[in-house]
């Protein structure tokens, strides 16, 4: 089993490594299964932070066209098509936004979006099209993507499940979560 993994806005390689370590741990643990970072290809700051795409209205919530998107699918396919293919799918924030879209183009086994909110790019708000299980993760006092809007993203996949935590802008690694996530990868795996 293989995952590819990936970030939020404003964050690269060493930090997605470091959020994830222990759900990384969880994975080799129980799975062999090594996780595959991706940076994105749009650097939004000069302390090497990076997105997966912009807004020219500075509001991700409601943009309707993702500027700089068509680089980043780019990259994506680039990388599957070099050390694919994965078995699941990971994405964090804006990292779960892409995998939204990413899941509306290939197939993976699982998916597990943790803190999005929904597709606001017309182009990509094809939920109709993905047909793999996903399992939605937010936190009941996130300032950053508000609950609401994780649980609207939630709503519009199918094939869906959901687990709510009482942190933040977080990925959890409670014990609670850590058994969810291993029932919903054993049942899709």
């Amino acid at each position: 089993m293989k995952v590819l993994v990936l970030h939020g806005y404003g964050q690269n390689l060493d930090r997605i490594n470091h959020i994830t370590s222990k759900l990384k741990h969880l994975f080799i643990k129980n799975y062999q299964a090594p996780f595959y970072y991706i940076e994105a290809p749009n650097e939004i700051s000069s302390f090497e932070e990076f997105g997966w795409f912009t807004s020219d209205t500075n509001d991700f919530f409601t943009t309707t066209h993702y500027q700089n998107l068509d680089k980043s699918l780019e990259k994506i396919k680039d990388f599957i098509n070099n050390y694919g293919p994965f078995d699941g799918i990971i994405g964090f924030s804006q990292g779960g936004v892409m995998t939204s879209i990413l899941l509306q183009l290939y197939s993976f086994k699982f998916a597990i979006i943790i803190s999005a909110y929904p597709v606001t790019d017309i182009e990509y708000q094809n939920y109709d099209l993905i047909r793999t299980p996903s399992l939605h993760v937010w936190g009941l006092n996130d300032q950053d993507v508000l609950p609401e809007q994780s649980e609207l993203n939630y709503r519009k996949m199918p094939l869906s499940d959901c687990f709510i935590h009482q942190g933040k802008h977080v990925i959890p690694s409670n014990a609670n979560f850590k058994k969810k996530m291993i029932e919903f990868v054993d049942k899709n795996k």
